[in-house]
């Protein structure tokens, strides 16, 4: 057995040729509540299926309806794992999303949850910062923002204002980003900033595993959570889709919109089984 192989069978067999050795691996991706492998058992399967872009087209106008009705329904490429370019925001190491979907007019960002809790913290508080935003100085590097990322060139603050209904000059506390909402907000700026360098169309997606026992799924559902919060400071004229939705539902959808596709009928019996195993355990970790 050699050291991929523990990871290949945690994997629908369709997703098998959307893998390598030298992948990005997230550490538990051999085990059953992994949620880099669900998202690959799904969007791996998609990237190497006949009728790809009739099941991106699908996935897009179930989580974000309207909003994207004006999208090119073809030429719709899958990618996985995908590291963003780094001259987007000045990261010193560049965001990696999950999924990204693109063709020629839109660019969809999506973050596959299972039995994770909300989204990823910021790395800054408390040792680089206190936790709101206002003028301060980095402990660490002594340079003096409002932001410890700001403060290292990373332009996350410079572009907050054109999606959201905050103001870069005005402190905030505590900082909105912060806590778990940081992650869906750099996500979402991914998507803004993408989708504007060609004139596309820009959406971000949470795609999560609907089961009353993982946080993700009662989150997404709660107005007062971090998501319902996050969801509540967008700006109405907001230039990127927002939406939600679990993976019972869009398998759901493919299946019934193609019920004689034998692969799509088995990945949604694979899927279902590993949420069932995962209801089971005493306790959900990443």
């Amino acid at each position: 057995m050699n050291d991929i192989d523990p990871i290949r069978q945690n994997l629908f067999p369709a997703a098998h040729e959307s893998i390598w050795r030298a992948f990005p691996w997230h550490s538990g991706a051999h085990q059953t509540h992994s949620s880099q492998a669900l998202a690959i058992d799904v969007f791996g399967t998609v990237q190497n299926h006949p009728l790809c872009d009739l099941l991106v087209s699908e996935l897009v106008t179930k989580a974000f309806g309207e909003q994207m009705s004006d999208i090119a329904q073809q030429g719709w490429t899958v990618k996985l794992e995908f590291r963003v370019p780094a001259n987007l925001f000045g990261e010193p190491r560049p965001t990696q999303l999950d999924v990204l979907l693109e063709n020629d007019t839109a660019v969809v960002v999506l973050e596959c949850k299972f039995t994770e809790t909300g989204g990823g913290l910021c790395s800054q508080p408390p040792e680089q910062c206190n936790g709101r935003y206002e003028m301060q100085t980095n402990p660490k590097n002594g340079k003096r923002a409002r932001c410890a990322l700001t403060g290292k060139g990373v332009e996350y603050w410079r572009w907050i204002p054109r999606y959201f209904t905050l103001d870069n000059v005005r402190s905030h506390d505590p900082c909105p980003f912060a806590g778990p909402a940081y992650q869906y907000m750099r996500n979402l700026l991914v998507a803004g900033r993408m989708a504007r360098w060609n004139k596309r169309r820009g959406a971000f997606g949470i795609v999560y595993a609907e089961c009353e026992r993982l946080p993700m799924a009662v989150e997404i559902t709660d107005a007062n959570s971090e998501w319902g919060r996050f969801q509540k400071l967008l700006r109405s004229d907001c230039a990127v889709s927002v939406g939600a939705l679990s993976y019972q539902e869009l398998l759901e959808l493919w299946c019934k919109a193609h019920p004689t596709d034998t692969t799509l009928h088995e990945l949604a019996k694979w899927v279902r089984q590993k949420i069932e195993r995962v209801e089971r355990e005493p306790a959900f970790s990443r």
